[in-house]
């Protein structure tokens, strides 16, 4: 762990006297190593957490010291001490990115003074509970939407948790950077409405939850396999496998599209598939989609034609030339792009163009045109 580059150092009054004469840079060096580590007679363990945040801060040579001594530190202390309202929120927000006791990081998200960044860091990597507790505070998120972003993207956040914090930014009209979040207020529409009985309402969360997991956990199998062909895996599924595959298919459209933006390969093999237009781009948008999957779906004729014209919207992705040939190559590919991308395209690669029957006659004329300019 490294410390945060953001973090600044207490202020003199908040610190006090003695704090303040072991945290100079006028104390002796000895006398900062041994409070680094623990070692501070007469000190209140409050007094010695924010000695050692102003240690860890100014002296980088005694991170490492301060951050075991903090780790050390029995639970039964650092919990009541990360309780305290009185706390200065930097140093709730060095605990937040420490590996502690879960009852300490709950005592940190509770505190009214944890610094929203701190609780954004901790929605980001918590297990279900603390991310469910996390996620009952609406007017936190609401406060600072990064959380909503990083609980979203939370493996461990529940689908149905997931469901409300964006239909709540969708109420409060909040502008969220997750990829494919425009794909996700649509699908706010298109699922099922919420049961008006609680417990019905209740059982049907917990039912979505499970089929969620389900679904995650069948990705176990596709993951040794991620340079491998999605079909040629799903030659070899068992019963089991192709059991999850109906899962899948019949999970509701806020579900597929997380699914998108959470899995792996394989699911958004299945995914961009989707005959909801919704789903499938949400697959083509996910943030884990890597070049190799782009040049497969590039010259793929059965995907939308949506998918193919976001693809060719990606100047990332048009930097390949195997992209830019398949874009060419696909019928789907708008004719105004596809003439663009012919500049680009060998001499060869545009003989080839001209004799083609899978394109367009207007591309192919353009091919055999451009291919003689080149000779």
């Amino acid at each position: 762990m490294l410390l945060n580059p953001s973090f600044k150092p207490l202020k003199d009054e908040t610190l006090g006297p003695k704090l303040g004469k072991i945290c100079s840079d006028q104390a002796p060096e000895r006398l900062r190593q041994a409070f680094a580590k623990g070692m501070a007679p007469g000190f209140t363990p409050e007094e010695l957490l924010m000695g050692l945040y102003q240690l860890a801060v100014l002296y980088d040579e005694l991170f490492d010291a301060v951050q075991k001594t903090i780790k050390n530190l029995p639970e039964n202390v650092l919990s009541p001490l990360a309780s305290r309202t009185d706390m200065p929120g930097p140093v709730l927000f060095l605990l937040s990115e420490m590996d502690l006791a879960e009852t300490v990081i709950e005592a940190v998200i509770s505190n009214k003074n944890t610094p929203n960044e701190a609780i954004a860091h901790l929605a980001r990597r918590v297990k279900q509970r603390l991310a469910v507790f996390i996620a009952d505070n609406q007017k936190r998120l609401l406060e600072y939407p990064v959380i909503i972003e990083n609980l979203y993207l939370n493996k461990f956040t529940p689908m149905s948790v997931a469901n409300r914090i964006i239909e709540l930014a969708a109420r409060h009209r909040l502008e969220l950077g997750l990829d494919a979040y425009s794909e996700m207020l649509k699908a706010l529409d298109m699922d099922p409405p919420q049961e008006e009985d609680p417990i019905d309402a209740e059982l049907a969360a917990a039912e979505l939850d499970q089929r969620f997991a389900t679904i995650e956990v069948s990705a176990l199998k596709f993951i040794s396999h991620e340079d491998e062909d999605p079909e040629e895996i799903a030659k070899t599924e068992t019963a089991e496998e192709t059991h999850n595959r109906i899962i899948l298919s019949q999970l509701p459209v806020s579900a597929k599209i997380r699914l998108a933006m959470l899995g792996n390969r394989f699911h958004r093999s299945q995914l961009i598939r989707d005959a909801n237009k919704v789903v499938a781009l949400a697959a083509i948008k996910s943030p884990s989609i890597t070049e190799t999957e782009i040049d497969e779906y590039s010259k793929n004729r059965q995907l939308s034609e949506d998918v193919i014209r976001y693809i060719t919207r990606r100047k990332d992705w048009l930097k390949s030339y195997r992209i830019k040939l398949n874009l060419v190559n696909n019928p789907k590919t708008p004719i105004t792009v596809a003439l663009t991308l012919l500049n680009f395209l060998r001499k060869n690669d545009l003989a080839s163009l001209a004799r083609s029957r899978n394109v367009p006659q207007v591309i192919r004329m353009a091919a055999n045109q451009r291919a003689r300019q080149k000779t």
